[in-house]
């Protein structure tokens, strides 16, 4: 399923780019040099994705379907007591 607002971040040997995502989750860098780049996509909610090593060639446009999923939500505090919890545990 597409997400919006996603910050992508492309970094080269010499630069960051920053984009977001469109309505339909895509996202467009009209030029990159030649070489290789790291990706980082990042939203609130969701887990970074990083891929790195993509190598681009002069002219040649570069296609990825790249996946987020749902971070974990994690108790506030693990040491929490909690009745039921404790009645699994059993």
């Amino acid at each position: 399923k597409p997400v919006q607002g996603v910050t992508i971040s492309i970094a080269s040997k010499d630069k960051v780019e920053k984009v977001t995502t469109d309505a339909f989750g895509q996202f467009i860098i009209p030029k990159l040099p030649a070489g290789e780049i790291t990706i980082v996509l990042e939203k609130k909610g969701y887990k970074t994705y990083r891929k790195e090593k993509i190598v681009v060639k002069e002219g040649v446009p570069v296609k990825l379907k790249l996946d987020l999923s749902f971070e974990k939500k994690q108790p506030e505090d693990s040491n929490l007591f909690h009745p039921l919890l404790r009645m699994m545990e059993s």
